[in-house]
């Protein structure tokens, strides 16, 4: 039975998504013709890929760590099979915090950053240096009920600096492939740091990591801000 329900969940799903349609959108030459190329470069510049490198950076400390969550929560004395109920939680918390998120808005960009950055550190000093299950618990389901809105409050600032850019896809693109590669590299160094010290150790040695990108992350975004800043009296 709940396979069937489900196969006609999906259906019905699949069948309302193929009447969705999309309006005819018309764009100048210059801009429909330009190449994916062209695009990246006129958004990662020389002056700009250090910036993406790091928010990227900081984006992924949220997620290339949670494979070794997972097993922290169990060496912690967590039964496995509650582990289910762990990602379930965060999903309604954060489903209760989209009626208010709209007041982190009021967060300067640095502000929200230092806040995602927090939430991360507290995340893993819970497992890696206080050993606690109640409190890594406590950490994991508010960290993951934030981190429901991180890309899109990154978004929402990025948009907000880049705002008058024709290249606003593109933009968020970007964003998230240097995620996307931080996360590669990152997975496969705690998993190194876990094989040499253990699993808790090794969630532990993320605080000192991302303790030491967090000014660079301010400077990343002090500097964006003002390069748009120039720009904008230029074009002035």
């Amino acid at each position: 039975m709940p396979f069937i329900a489900g196969v006609i969940a999906y259906g019905v799903l699949f069948a309302i998504a193929s009447l969705f349609t999309e309006p005819p959108i018309t764009h100048e030459d210059s801009i429909q013709h330009t190449s994916f190329l062209r695009a990246i470069r006129q958004v990662v510049t020389r002056r700009t890929v250090w910036s993406f490198s790091i928010a990227g950076l900081v984006m992924a400390f949220a997620t290339s760590p949670v494979d070794l969550y997972n097993l922290s929560f169990v060496a912690l004395g967590l039964n496995p099979q509650y582990m289910g109920l762990l990602y379930a939680a965060p999903s309604i918390i954060g489903a209760a915090l989209g009626y208010i998120v709209h007041h982190l808005r009021r967060l300067t960009f640095q502000q929200y950053a230092s806040l995602d950055i927090i939430m991360n550190i507290l995340m893993m000093t819970s497992i890696g240096f206080f050993k606690s299950l109640p409190l890594a618990i406590a950490a994991h389901v508010i960290n993951m009920a934030m981190w429901r809105y991180q890309s899109i409050m990154y978004q929402h600032y990025l948009l907000e600096l880049f705002g008058s850019s024709r290249y606003k896809a593109t933009l968020l693109s970007v964003t998230n492939n240097f995620k996307l590669i931080h996360e590669v590299w990152l997975t496969l160094l705690f998993a190194g740091i876990a094989q040499q010290i253990g699993i808790i150790g090794a969630v532990g040695q993320g605080v000192w990591m991302i303790v030491l990108t967090w000014p660079f992350m301010l400077i990343a975004i002090a500097r964006l801000k003002r390069m748009q800043l120039i720009k904008k009296t230029m074009d002035g």
